[in-house]
């Protein structure tokens, strides 16, 4: 019988640990490199790879570029303006691509549709390109990148990746735990790793809850142990 309950203490802490790490988005191990310039000292492309963290199901994506920063935290949402429980998949329903999707200062796809895969997947690199012009390096101004999901006949933001900022003929690349990191005409940007998005207070929940259950049991174990 002890045997049954150590094993029962054990699933009931993975238990809440699984619950919460499936309760965060998260976008892991950013990497930005290849950056590429037109000789009018426009953006004209990057390479971007990345693997996919907790929370986040296997669906058909595309990458957005755009000037308009999601918030995390809406009063009433649990993913403030993310995914399909977010404010703005709400107030936007695309059931599939749009070409200019509203309110967003959007200015580019990533050109390809791909699948990603579930949590714990790596994805293969992406090839950002713009037009020569769309992203003027000479003029200061900051972009934020986000996957946007096709899942169940509805397009909406899935999860922020990373920005950057214009100005001064170049790029820098700001992941989100690092910024400042400078990326020269010819120079690359260290690999960095992303924050958690998401929830994180639904997170503390579930790990909590989680703790609690496994305690609970343990200690009905030894007052059988005791009894017995």
């Amino acid at each position: 019988m002890k045997k049954i309950w150590v094993i029962a203490v054990v699933l009931a802490m993975l238990l809440g640990l699984t619950a919460a790490s499936a309760m965060a988005d998260v976008m892991e191990n950013i990497r930005v490199s290849d950056i590429g310039y037109y000789s009018s000292g426009c953006l004209k492309e990057f390479t971007l790879t990345y693997t996919v963290g907790p929370g986040l199901a296997a669906a058909d994506v595309r990458v957005s570029v755009q000037t308009v920063k999601f918030s995390e935290r809406v009063s009433g949402y649990q993913y403030g303006d993310f995914r399909d429980n977010g404010r703005y998949a709400r107030n936007h329903r695309y059931p599939t691509w749009p070409d200019v999707p509203a309110d967003c200062g959007f200015i580019a796809w990533n050109g390809d549709t791909f699948h990603r895969p579930a949590s714990g997947g790596r994805t293969t690199p992406l090839h950002i390109r713009f037009a020569d012009g769309q992203i003027d390096c000479n003029a200061g101004q900051t972009y934020y990148l986000y996957v946007w999901a096709n899942y169940e006949g509805n397009t909406y933001p899935d999860a922020y990746v990373m920005q950057f900022t214009t100005g001064g003929g170049s790029i820098s690349v700001d992941t989100g735990n690092s910024a400042g990191n400078s990326a020269g005409n010819s120079g690359q940007t260290p690999a960095v790793n992303m924050p958690k998005t998401g929830d994180n207070s639904a997170l503390a929940l579930w790990v909590t809850l989680g703790l609690l259950a496994g305690c609970g049991v343990l200690a009905l174990a030894r007052k059988e142990e005791n009894d017995g």
